[in-house]
């Protein structure tokens, strides 16, 4: 399967740390996560925004991707650990 705009392992370890960690939370719920570049820092969220004005040096970064982060078996246990808080 093709995955638009992916970003790669490298290029992904190579963004900050605090960034980087956005990402993985994100990942932990979601199945991809979006890494924007505006107002001088780094910013990771599960969706995106169009809006008809950017910040100057707005830079669309790419998409990380769940299963090129997390094993399937840590896919599974986040899913169990969403599901206790979701039901419980």
């Amino acid at each position: 399967m093709t995955k638009p705009y992916a970003i790669s392992k490298e290029r992904f370890n190579g963004l900050p740390k605090a960034v980087q960690e956005q990402a993985r939370v994100t990942l932990t719920c979601f199945n991809k996560c979006y890494i924007d570049y505006e107002y001088g820092q780094y910013k990771a969220s599960s969706m995106i925004g169009i809006t008809s004005t950017y910040a100057p040096d707005h830079k669309s970064i790419g998409i990380v991707y769940a299963d090129d982060i997390y094993t399937p078996a840590e896919r599974a246990e986040h899913r169990k650990e969403l599901d206790k808080c979701i039901f419980d």
